[in-house]
């Protein structure tokens, strides 16, 4: 480990709050990448699942109070729906969905959820163009996500485009959509509804 002396004396150095879990260990090494890439601050947030937060550390212009901007947090939130749903039996993230999602049989049959989540289904991604035809569905307002799942996943005008699972990173796109319909199937509701289940009420979430 290294002691805290060692951050660059130029940089942001942070001050972390008394907490249960010792960061000193670490901390160094966020005020040096702070200082390294030019940065205005970091947080770290260390969250035990029993006992919430049990250790915070805050450099430059971070601070616990403050609201950030966060891209594509909805992935956090789409992962953590369905990890609920594995935890509650109702889905197997290391088995190919086809297995026991009906709309899914047929096509695409080795993709698992833990592929949709990690951006390697072979799916085609949002790079390099993010308004890929055969998947402009998920980006409508009105289509329901099941629907336009099936959409994508048995469309055969994408077949010279995916790859095959495990092969490739392609970030984003309509394997999340792809995800959320696969929570929607197993769990028998709405999206919303599983939202308001996994986050609003137990997390008191105001903000979704």
């Amino acid at each position: 480990t290294a002691p805290v002396s060692s951050a660059p004396t130029s940089g942001p150095v942070g001050t972390p709050p008394a907490m249960d879990v010792d960061l000193s260990a670490v901390t160094p090494l966020i005020d040096a990448f702070v200082y390294a890439h030019g940065l205005n601050g970091a947080g770290l947030v260390v969250v035990d699942a029993e006992e919430g937060i049990v250790g915070e550390y805050y450099t430059g212009e971070f601070a616990a109070d403050r609201v950030s901007l966060v891209a594509s947090s909805s992935k956090m939130v789409t992962a953590g729906v369905l990890m609920y749903l594995a935890d509650q039996g109702l889905l197997d993230p290391d088995q190919p969905i086809a297995e026991y999602v009906p709309w899914a049989a047929g096509h695409n049959p080795e993709i698992t959820v833990s592929q949709l989540l990690s951006n390697s289904s072979g799916l085609v991604g949002l790079g390099p163009v993010p308004e890929y035809g055969p998947y402009l569905c998920q980006f409508l307002p009105d289509r329901e996500i099941e629907e336009c799942a099936t959409q994508i996943w048995t469309t055969p005008d994408d077949d010279n485009d995916i790859v095959p699972p495990d092969t490739e990173y392609r970030y984003g796109g309509a394997q999340w959509q792809v995800a959320g319909a696969v929570a929607e199937t197993v769990s028998g509701t709405t999206w919303a509804e599983l939202l308001d289940e996994v986050y609003i009420e137990p997390c008191g979430v105001e903000s979704m």
